[in-house]
């Protein structure tokens, strides 16, 4: 499992972007370790605890609505938990609904959360299996065969549909309310295996479906048909490095802003393309990005070298780098909280930044067992699930 949550006319030399213009660094000498921090502990709110054993196969990511977050794990295993007291609300297990005693129900991707007043949570198995559960009860609404292993997070629409990405190339549309098939689109001929869950994101923006295919093509279909809008090349030679750039990185994500689409390329580059017509407005090639998020100014990425570098959305500009050798955080577990990044290192350290100067605000380490898995902020509530099961909320 891997956080998350996130999830591009012929190319054009002019459309590239190089950065040449001067850029902001911020050293560690310019910064104070004592002076700027918040004397406020972070205080643990509450633990729970779900077993989270091969895990390491599936892309289960917590989910939440109503003041309620949603886990559930490769076993079969979903829960309810409230986001402010950790009570247990309900918890069920899928395996004692259709299959006892035999093979486990291998969950794989989800959690998805309607977006609609229908209340449902979706989850997709390797069996190729996708269940529909009632947020307040946990009572199985629905289930549906599809066409392979669902290994992406079911993405609901605006549209009473829901889209589901099988690890054989199909994109299928369900209705949410009864599960029916409304239509299907083949997109990739190979076959992908369980080991490779991140290579299935999908975006939904208005009324189209966003998604990477196996040819590096950004593609963006119909919601209500399947139909092909756009399809975006990112496959290119450059012949400075001899390097061919892929349209994945390792997190294989699409974020979708203001009629703006990013993808990160294999080696680390930077897209924008433009969600109507798929053209790329700009290309990004000053780093190497392994982790990326944002706010309404900038994206905020994390580079091999573990520097922060904020880009303006519009431009793909470097605004400045955040360049602290003090720290090394763990780019997997990294979240923004208003005006905060918020971080851990390997060490359990939670790191509170202030992102307009780039100033400490807090360094705290906090008791948690076993290595952190997952980690991200609902809420005031920073949630943090460890390998052994643990699952922990901090209130920041």
């Amino acid at each position: 499992m891997k956080f998350c949550h996130i999830i591009m006319d012929n190319l054009n030399t002019e459309n590239f972007f190089h950065v040449t213009s001067e850029i902001n660094y911020i050293h560690k000498k310019d910064l104070s370790l004592q002076k700027n921090f918040n004397t406020n502990k972070i205080k643990k709110s509450w633990t729970n605890f779900l077993d989270f054993k091969n895990m390491k196969y599936s892309q289960l990511i917590p989910a939440n609505k109503n003041e309620k977050i949603f886990f559930a794990n490769y076993t079969g295993t979903v829960k309810a938990i409230n986001i402010y007291t950790g009570t247990k609300i309900w918890e069920i297990n899928l395996n004692n609904l259709f299959i006892p005693h035999k093979k486990n129900i291998k969950l794989a991707g989800g959690i998805g959360v309607s977006s609609s007043d229908i209340n449902y949570i979706y989850m997709g198995s390797e069996y190729g299996i996708i269940y529909a559960l009632d947020i307040n009860n946990g009572k199985l609404i629905w289930k549906q065969k599809t066409l392979g292993k669902i290994l992406s997070i079911p993405q609901s629409t605006n549209y009473g549909v829901l889209i589901i990405y099988t690890n054989n190339g199909f994109l299928q549309a369900l209705n949410e309310i009864d599960g029916s098939i409304q239509w299907t689109k083949k997109i990739n001929n190979e076959v992908f295996n369980t080991y490779k869950y991140d290579i299935f994101f999908v975006k939904i923006f208005s009324d189209k479906v966003i998604l990477i295919d196996n040819k590096k093509n950004v593609i963006a279909l119909s919601v209500y048909n399947g139909e092909t809008i756009w399809e975006q090349s990112i496959n290119y030679i450059d012949h400075k490095k001899n390097n061919l750039f892929y349209s994945i990185n390792e997190k294989k994500d699409v974020i979708v802003l203001d009629n703006k689409i990013y993808v990160i390329s294999k080696n680390g580059y930077l897209f924008c393309l433009n969600s109507e017509s798929g053209k790329i407005l700009w290309i990004n090639k000053s780093i190497y990005i392994s982790k990326i998020l944002y706010d309404k100014n900038n994206l905020y990425a994390i580079d091999q070298y573990y520097k922060i570098i904020a880009i303006n959305l519009h431009t793909g500009e470097n605004v400045w780098i955040y360049n602290q050798k003090l720290i090394r955080p763990n780019y997997r577990h990294f979240a923004i909280y208003h005006k905060y990044f918020i971080f851990l290192d390997q060490n359990k350290y939670v790191y509170q930044i202030n992102i307009n100067n780039r100033k400490y605000i807090k360094k705290e380490k906090i008791n948690i067992s076993g290595n952190i898995f997952f980690m991200n902020i609902f809420k005031n509530y920073l949630l943090i699930i460890a390998k052994s099961g643990k699952i922990y909320s901090f209130n920041l």
